[in-house]
């Protein structure tokens, strides 16, 4: 363990990277690396490397969710253990001493379209009939309209319209044309702006989930949180947003909002959560498990009450349940689980 702890002080994940000869490219300050997983071919680099900040050492790939420290991204890059990655960073230090990184001089971020509205607008009206049988298989049709989901798959979408994106080696700002061929999912704010979207492929197409560019200097904000608060005091967080769609289809006029990963709530929207009864339901996963700690960690200093609340343990997450039991079945099953909550109770279902 001492010897792990000094790798993890010596080495940084930038100087492996490099040796290991490892793609690098920074975006919005952060670094990324190819992935070390040799059963993913990462033809753009999606591996997060941690250089600052709580997570500061550890990298993530956000496609296919390998991660670890530096030990770890040796590990996993030359298909060896711990104690042979530890030999290999020593050798290597000695060997081929590698001097510390200039500063990185980083261009000034531009100030990106973060009005999404016309986006979101045109891709709900060009809905597409695939997009929207997609929508009925999970059993989401009759919610499809409520909250305006589109699609970008149309011949002739409008590309002027698409979200930009920024290349911070060139300073260039573009339309993200991958935003194409996708099912569109809008963050509607009470105002009617919608100053995020996420994008779901309605194929094979990588990866699997969109997002725009985050508003200058902020993150992103909690799926529909905002239009909930003003509904009422009791509020379900989901962990995706299909799995707050999915909880809307069960049980119309319920306040569901979701959470798409914990790392996306931001502190300052922590306090929004002041006096709510709060129902947490993610996913019957060692992820949702993580999840539904972290989060009850940080919203009980804020909410009146946190409700864990359950899928069935028969299905791994909200809109799976939908569709193999129903939306009569889940109407009883969430209905139940919205009056225990009420009198400020654990439910489980196993």
């Amino acid at each position: 363990m001492e010897r792990i702890q000094r790798a993890k002080d010596n080495y940084s994940l930038e100087q492996v990277a490099h040796r290991l000869g490892l793609r690098t490219d920074t975006r919005s300050g952060e670094l990324y690396a190819s992935c070390v997983n040799p059963a993913h071919d990462d033809r753009h680099p999606s591996m997060h490397l941690a250089t600052r900040g709580r997570y500061a050492g550890k990298f993530k790939c956000w496609a296919c969710g390998i991660s670890g420290d530096v030990v770890d991204l040796v590990a996993v890059a030359l298909g060896v253990k711990a104690g042979a990655a530890l030999d290999w960073l020593d050798g290597q230090q000695r060997a081929d001493p590698m001097p510390k990184p200039k500063p990185r001089v980083e261009r000034e971020a531009p100030k990106l379209n973060e009005d999404l509205y016309p986006f979101a607008f045109q891709a709900y009206h060009e809905r597409s009939d695939a997009a929207a049988l997609w929508l009925a298989n999970r059993g989401l049709a009759p919610v499809m309209d409520a909250f305006f989901l589109g699609s970008t798959d149309a011949p002739g979408f409008p590309v002027s319209l698409l979200p930009q994106k920024w290349d911070s080696e060139t300073g260039r700002v573009y339309q993200h044309k991958n935003f194409l061929n996708r099912l569109v999912i809008p963050y509607l704010m009470p105002d009617g702006s919608v100053p995020f979207v996420n994008a779901r492929a309605l194929g094979e197409a990588k990866p699997k989930y969109l997002k725009a560019s985050r508003p200058q200097g902020g993150c992103v904000p909690p799926y529909l949180l905002h239009m909930m608060l003003e509904m009422s005091d009791q509020i379900f967080l989901a962990e995706g947003e299909v799995d707050a769609l999915s909880l809307h289809v069960a049980l119309p006029g319920v306040a569901a909002a979701a959470i798409p990963g914990t790392q996306t709530l931001s502190e300052r929207d922590e306090p929004l959560f002041e006096g709510k009864d709060i129902v947490i339901v993610m996913d019957n996963d060692a992820a949702g498990v993580k999840a539904r700690e972290e989060l009850e960690r940080r919203l009980r200093p804020y909410a009146r009450s946190v409700t864990q609340a359950y899928v069935h343990p028969d299905h791994n997450d909200i809109n799976e349940q939908l569709v193999k039991r129903g939306r009569k079945w889940n109407a009883g099953y969430w209905e139940a689980v919205r009056t225990e909550a009420v009198k400020r109770k654990v439910y489980r279902t196993a």
